[in-house]
């Protein structure tokens, strides 16, 4: 019952979006002010790295779905590393392709880099399927699919990296400021 319960909460959280207060922030600030939570979360028998850029400027985000996304990321990365291992934080402003045309913009990244057990390219593939999880009974397959959303509902993107016994780099990209310029 306790399960059901909270997986139609995160289930509505998930589709709500009407509590949103979306401003500029700086994400490195973000992580800092998370840091101890995380290193939390990531357990005892996990190394968290937080490598922050320099030049990363502030962009619009939602700081409460923000902290969520890094939040599930640790904990899959984590839950990756039966035995520990290291989790890899970091933030960078660089150049990609536009979703569409040949246009190249400028994106503050944050990559969530694991040393875990990877991901077989079938379930890569599934990986922000609402409702799909690797995690049987303790897992709702609602975190990757928030993570998802949050991303796109700031106009960025993700891109997921993975493979069996080589662990898994979650990069999520978010449109910098049109001043910022990569160095």
């Amino acid at each position: 019952m306790d399960r059901g319960l909270k997986m139609a909460t995160r289930l509505l959280d998930f589709t709500s979006g009407h509590d949103c207060e979306v401003h500029a922030e700086n994400v490195n600030d973000a992580l800092r002010q998370s840091e101890a939570l995380l290193r939390y979360a990531a357990g005892a028998d996990t190394r968290l790295i937080l490598q922050l850029g320099s030049n990363v400027p502030d962009f619009d985000f939602d700081r409460p779905q923000f902290n969520a996304a890094i939040m599930n990321l640790v904990i899959n990365a984590r839950d990756a590393m039966p035995d520990g291992g290291v989790i890899q934080i970091s933030t960078d402003l660089v150049t990609q392709p536009a979703f569409t045309g040949v246009n190249l913009e400028a994106y503050v990244q944050i990559r969530v880099q694991d040393d875990g057990t990877g991901m077989s390219a079938s379930v890569m593939r599934r990986i922000i399927d609402p409702f799909f999880t690797t995690k049987a009974e303790t897992g709702t397959g609602l975190g990757l699919p928030q993570v998802d959303a949050f991303v796109k509902q700031a106009g960025g993107f993700m891109r997921i990296d993975s493979a069996i016994g080589a662990g898994s780099v979650f990069d999520l990209f978010f449109p910098a400021r049109a001043s910022a310029t990569p160095q």
